[in-house]
């Protein structure tokens, strides 16, 4: 795209003739970002995705306090109810988000009830209680893009699992997290780590992973 002063120029022939541009100094690239970087640190776009390993995904340990960087003003709390009304809650963190739940909270000491009207009530509570030290009791995983260091995660096939780990011992469980019956696959070589599958009829090749849960070794 021509300049004002080219096309005004090229309209009068009347401009004398430019001056050569200095040489430009020669470039030095930059060097490339150490590898060993604070990953909170990197901007978005250079940041590795979250990875899961037994008891811990990153820096969030199960029986530890969430590190306080994730507690800010804006974080976000979640609670629900499973497994025939038992309290779940903690805090979405990340993008995608791992559902962070501490091992008692608030919603321990409240009746039952539609999760909207109690969390008003709770989630500063909550909030005041991990800021405090209270501890990951264990993480949920429902998103895809969250994965292991062999690429397993939401969204794996039963193929796949095993691939990457070997034989599974699988415990189907009534209604857990929603009204479907779950497929509870573990290994023993990954304490603290449980894949949750999308159905496993006898006879049956089991589901792709539709959660993975990560509890204490």
């Amino acid at each position: 795209m021509k300049t004002p002063v080219a096309l005004a120029c090229l309209a009068t022939l009347s401009c004398a003739a430019p001056r050569p541009s200095p040489r430009p100094e020669p470039r030095i690239p930059e060097a490339p970002a150490s590898a060993s970087a604070d990953p909170a640190k990197l901007p978005p776009a250079q940041r590795v995705a979250a990875r899961v390993r037994p008891g811990a995904v990153d820096d969030i340990v199960v029986g530890s306090a969430i590190p306080s960087r994730y507690l800010g003003d804006d974080a976000r709390y979640h609670a629900r109810w499973v497994a025939d009304a038992q309290p779940l809650e903690g805090f979405l963190i990340g993008t995608p988000p791992i559902w962070v739940t501490l091992e008692k909270g608030p919603m321990a000491d409240v009746d039952p009830g539609p999760i909207e009207s109690l969390t008003p009530m709770l989630a500063p509570k909550a909030l005041a209680a991990a800021r405090a030290g209270a501890p990951v009791g264990g993480i949920v995983i429902e998103h895809a893009g969250i994965v292991t260091a062999e690429g397993i995660g939401v969204g794996s096939s039963w193929e796949a699992l095993r691939g990457a780990y070997g034989e599974f011992e699988l415990l189907r469980n009534p209604e857990w997290f929603d009204s479907q019956p779950t497929c509870d696959a573990h290994n023993k070589s990954l304490p603290g780590l449980r894949f949750l599958l999308d159905g496993c009829k006898p006879g049956d090749t089991p589901g792709p992973v539709k959660r993975v849960l990560v509890e204490k070794p």
